[in-house]
Order: structure tokens, then C-alpha cells, then sequence
């Protein structure tokens, strides 16, 4: 098994959707436009790479575990009980191979978990991309969901915050952050997403008629709203023409009661996930890349070289 050195924290299958030539993206180096390859960019050497934990955060974690549900709830349970087993492998004396073969697998497992979720939406983004609104099913709209979610907790910007609230709670229990959070991360994003579809959440597209792209960054999923609300509502860019926006529900309680006891019973369900946002105008797009650009850890990625320079 060969080593993963760099591991992306943005996908490259979506970062090429900013691509001219389906390779390389423009993005600011030194307040200047520059072509670089999606393979260099939205990346750090081992990023994912899994550290060994107690039995305290072992059993933290498997409690966490409890509120998620299968098929992800099986591989979660795998995670969390081969993250305890590298602590026992110290005291197994392992031959140089073995040796080598259990990094290998402590650095690549969390990045090709990652690579199952951006699977699982390839098709969702595919359909919205290409505008075949007719095939977006429950599996599209919870694929897509998931996508947005583990996209938003995935990156340095959001487990810094996380670290900031959990870590003195951790350290009076023993447990170290930094062990802890790589798994704890994709629980959340589990329960996170999970909780979005119980509440029926909808996703709403974002078409882009104007002349002004879209623009991502290394950081592109932005909650628009406070940090104190209860709900949440994610803006996703999609390519420089498209974007959706993931809001809470417009319907009543008993109209959600009555989708629920249809989905309950496999019934035929009105299309409650999916909706379209008026056309757009172009101050609008504007105002949505500065946001974007602003919530950037460090780059943003454009179509255009001459966006690198506007909304740097």
C-alpha cells in the first residue's frame, strides 16, 4: 500500500468544474493570478492522517457513533476501533514491513473515506451541473447534502474553531485534540447531515445567467447564518454557472408530519427537496464572491485570471 503524502481538503473533481482545460485552476499566489494544477492546491502533506487514541476517546467516540446509522455507521465503528488498535500496536514488536504497512494504512484511510462521500455525489452534482433536474431523487438531495456537510467540516478553518470549543473538555478527560478529532469530525458531519434530512431541509438552485463566474475557494461552503441560530443555510458554488443553497424548510409542521409518514411507508412523495432561487443579477453575483473570497483560509479559484485579481 503506497503512502498518500499531499491529501486534498477540497476535492480536485470539484475544483476542475473552475477549469478550462479540466487541469489547473487560476488561484492568487503573491496577490497574483496564477495557473496552478488542482493536484497542487486545496491540499497539505498527510492531512488526515489518523493518530492513535485512549480508551477514553475510544469510548467517546463509539458513544458519538451511536447516533449515526448504517451503511456509515459500520465503517464508522471500523474507524474508531482501528484508531484504538495503533495505541496496541506499540506493544507488538512488528517487522519493518508491517511497520511500514500500518502507516500507510493510519494515513490513507480518512482521505479515501472522504473519497467514498465525493462517490456518493458525483452523480447529484452531475445532474445540477448539466441541468437534468428530472433525475434529482431523495438519493441525489441526501448525497448532496452530505457532500456540503463533510465539505464544510473538512478543512483547517472549521477544526480550528472545533478545537476551540471542545478542547478544554477533552484535556480534563485525558483525551488529546489532536488524536480525537479526525474521527470525531466525520461524526459530526454524519449527524449533521443526518439531522438536516430529518428536518426536510431543501435545496434550492442557484442558475448563474450573467456574464461574472461564480468563484470557490479552499474553503467553499459558507453558513450564512449566525453561528448562535438553531438552523443553518449552506452556500455551495458548483461551477461558475451554478450554486445551490441548502435552507431549512418553508413548509408547516403538519405538512412535514404528512411527508414523514410518507416516507415511513415508501410511499410517493411530493418533491419537498428541490427548488429553484429567481434569476440572479449581477451585483448579486458579486456580493456572493466577496463572501465566498472571504471566507477563504487562503485561496480562492477562478475560471478567469482576471477574477484572481478582483476578489482576492
Amino acid at each position: 500500500m503506497q503512502k498518500k503524502k499531499s491529501q486534498h481538503f477540497v476535492s480536485q473533481f470539484y475544483l476542475k468544474a473552475w477549469s478550462a482545460c479540466g487541469e489547473k485552476v487560476y488561484t492568487n499566489i503573491n496577490n497574483a493570478p496564477v495557473l496552478k494544477s488542482t493536484k497542487q492546491v486545496a491540499c497539505s502533506n498527510y492531512f488526515y492522517k489518523i493518530d492513535k487514541i485512549n480508551k477514553s476517546g475510544f469510548e467517546i467516540l463509539l458513544g458519538l457513533n451511536e447516533k449515526t446509522v448504517f451503511p456509515l455507521k459500520g465503517l464508522f465503528e471500523k474507524l474508531i476501533y482501528c484508531s484504538y488498535m495503533f495505541s496496541l500496536a506499540e506493544l507488538i514488536d512488528l517487522d519493518e514491513q508491517d511497520t511500514k504497512r500500518l502507516d500507510a494504512f493510519r494515513t490513507n484511510i480518512i482521505e479515501d473515506f472522504y473519497c467514498i462521500i465525493e462517490n456518493g455525489a458525483l452523480e447529484a452534482i452531475d445532474i445540477i451541473l448539466n441541468k437534468k433536474y428530472d433525475s434529482f431523487d431523495l438519493n441525489g438531495y441526501q448525497d448532496m447534502l452530505r457532500f456540503a456537510v463533510y465539505q464544510l467540516t473538512r478543512t483547517s478553518k472549521t477544526r480550528e474553531n472545533i478545537r476551540v470549543n471542545i478542547q478544554g473538555a477533552l484535556e480534563s478527560k485525558g483525551i488529546d485534540f489532536k488524536e480525537y478529532q479526525t474521527i470525531s469530525t466525520l461524526l459530526l458531519s454524519e449527524q449533521i447531515t443526518l439531522a438536516l434530512i430529518e428536518k426536510l431541509y431543501k435545496i434550492v438552485i442557484i442558475e448563474n445567467k450573467t456574464n461574472v463566474d461564480f468563484i470557490t475557494s479552499d474553503n467553499p461552503v459558507k453558513n450564512l447564518r449566525s453561528v448562535d441560530e438553531h438552523d443553518v443555510e449552506l452556500f455551495v458554488p458548483i461551477s461558475p454557472t451554478m450554486a445551490i443553497l441548502i435552507m431549512p424548510s418553508e413548509k408547516s409542521q403538519e405538512e412535514k408530519d404528512s411527508i414523514k409518514q410518507l416516507l415511513l411507508k415508501s410511499e410517493a412523495i411530493p418533491n419537498y427537496y428541490f427548488g429553484f432561487k429567481d434569476e440572479c443579477s449581477v451585483g448579486e453575483i458579486e456580493n456572493i464572491n466577496k463572501l465566498t473570497s472571504s471566507n477563504k483560509e487562503r485561496f480562492i479559484f477562478t475560471l478567469k485570471a482576471e477574477d484572481v485579481t478582483k476578489y482576492q
